[in-house]
């Protein structure tokens, strides 16, 4: 059952949701998503610049911080390991915190027209990715400016993990955003599971420091995600197991939302 309930999904997606929204809307969803980044720094004399520097800067407090206080040996490289997790964490965090108002926002519109919610669903996806790249590739300079040999470890090994991530910022938000408009309760549980889960991963600070707990972060799905990025650009390899598995994970993830978008779209009408 569950076979056939994926093939009818992965074949809605195609049909309906890829080629009508996905695709052929692609310029109006990009367009919005565009215009809210310009709105949000509309006043602003450095615009966009915020986005990188106050993670620049958070990073470069956190590391002077956890750095005294784990006595760590190498400070620089040290502050590219908190940079590096903390930008990819937050890019992640924030679209999944952003998830239950995905739909919320633009109750107006799906009540008076007919454009499809996965419209809605692709342009929060957009707004977050112009906001990762604008936020990874100002600490990216950074980094590649103390190590180098960053860069030639992006190219390498850092496309792969990069896109698991990229992924992952789609499904998981556009699954919370689909239950909060059915029950009110995600409002509360998303922040909390967030939180719980930014405790106990490793992000400010190495996995060895968790000691015979380390399991915590190997079932941190939210932290393997981040963590493979990170271990990517600092040339740490790449656990293909784990790297393949996540993509598994995506995959099915991605197909099953598309599903699910389709299947519900006049209940979120409903109930938005």
């Amino acid at each position: 059952m569950m076979g056939k309930w994926m093939m009818r999904s992965g074949s809605t997606m195609t049909t309906k949701v890829w080629q009508g929204v996905v695709w052929k809307k692609r310029k109006a969803w990009w367009f919005t998503a565009t215009a809210r980044t310009k709105e949000r720094y509309a006043r602003s004399k450095l615009g966009n610049i915020w986005i990188g520097l106050s993670t620049l800067l958070t990073s470069v407090l956190l590391g002077v911080v956890y750095g005294n206080l784990f006595k760590v040996k190498d400070p620089l490289s040290f502050f590219i390991y908190i940079a590096l997790g903390l930008t990819t964490w937050n890019a992640l965090a924030t679209s999944i915190g952003n998830s239950p108002n995905m739909f919320r926002n633009n109750q107006i519109l799906l009540k008076n027209t007919n454009i499809h919610p996965a419209f809605f669903a692709f342009e929060e996806w957009a707004f977050n990715m112009i906001e990762l790249s604008q936020s990874m590739g100002f600490i990216t300079i950074a980094v590649v400016l103390i190590q180098p040999e960053i860069a030639l470890n992006i190219l390498l090994w850092g496309w792969l993990p990069i896109i698991n991530l990229c992924v992952a910022m789609f499904w998981i938000p556009v699954l919370c955003g689909v239950a909060s408009v059915r029950y009110e309760d995600f409002f509360q549980i998303v922040p909390l599971a967030l939180q719980l889960s930014f405790l106990l991963a490793p992000v400010l600070y190495t996995k060895e420091a968790l000691g015979s707990t380390q399991w915590i972060a190997d079932i941190n799905f939210l932290y393997q995600i981040i963590n493979s990025v990170r271990s990517s650009f600092l040339g740490d390899g790449v656990d293909l197991k784990i790297t393949f598995t996540l993509c598994l994970i995506n995959c099915i993830g991605t197909l099953t939302t598309m599903g699910i978008l389709d299947k519900f779209r006049y209940g979120i009408r409903s109930y938005v």
